[in-house]
């Protein structure tokens, strides 16, 4: 169960709080919003909620290999909406906020709730696998990553043969004693 949003004072769904880990990590690249959770201490814990879900982590790999998220995000930051955004931050009213869920029980029992589910951990477990039934079978996803030494034999399965440290340098092996 999820933090009932409707209690936020103007928290809720039509005023642009995601619902999907997907859309928490583009808001979270955006400078120009992504001080949700700093500005809204009651999000924190849906916030963690969000984040540390494995489809998070799946959305970060893809963000992390997209090439135009790095400029999508630097021609975001000359935005005054951008200087807007982080200026808020100074707000006696964001730190008062921050100081009062200190205080509240509630926060914490959310927190608590969210990290410590036993269906996160099972969703984790089950990613694994997930993510290796997914995986294509074709012999360039198996090969061996470049730069890995030529003719090394793997011990590890075929899919998993990029995780492999190359083969040792013999010529570096009298380097090691000093």
């Amino acid at each position: 169960e999820r933090l009932d949003m409707s209690a936020l004072h103007g928290g809720n769904r039509e005023m642009g709080i995601p619902a999907s880990p997907n859309e928490w990590l583009a808001r979270m690249t955006d400078p120009t919003r992504n001080g949700l959770v700093v500005k809204q201490p009651q999000l924190l814990a849906e916030w963690l909620d969000a984040v540390t879900e494995p489809r998070f982590m799946t959305a970060l790999a893809t963000m992390a290999l997209d090439p135009g998220t790095l400029p999508r995000t630097f021609s975001r930051l000359a935005d005054p909406a951008t200087a807007r955004n982080w200026s808020e931050f100074v707000d006696p009213e964001v730190f008062m906020r921050w100081v009062a869920a200190g205080m509240d029980p509630r926060l914490y029992q959310a927190v608590f709730q969210h990290m410590f589910d036993p269906k996160k951990y099972l969703r984790w477990a089950n990613y694994v696998g997930e993510l290796a039934s997914a995986l294509p079978s074709s012999p360039d996803l198996n090969s061996a990553p470049p730069g890995a030494a030529s003719g090394s034999a793997s011990h590890a399965a075929p899919a998993q043969a990029w995780m492999q440290l190359p083969a040792r340098d013999p010529r570096l092996d009298n380097n090691n004693r000093y």
